[in-house]
């Protein structure tokens, strides 16, 4: 859920998260609906970009509580 909140934060589509990714983009979907956990390294490709983009995930543990925009990094259209 933190992924879905921080991309439509951010103004992105699940199709730009894709591309950008470069992950497919029914992968994205099916996470985002709860219908399917990916590998461990597509999770870790959204969040690194995500991260990339200025977002700090908020965790208690190992539970998500939220999210938080620190600064853009990089900006919409890629890397400056």
């Amino acid at each position: 859920m933190q992924i879905a909140a921080a991309r439509g934060w951010l103004g992105l589509s699940q199709a730009k998260l894709a591309e950008r990714t470069k992950i497919a983009l029914r992968t994205v979907k099916h996470f985002e609906a709860g219908e399917r956990l990916p590998y461990r390294r597509t999770v870790d490709a959204m969040v690194a970009y995500l991260h990339k983009r200025g977002v700090e995930f908020l965790m208690d543990g190992d539970v998500g509580v939220g999210i938080k925009l620190a600064k853009i990094i990089e900006g919409p259209r890629g890397p400056k």
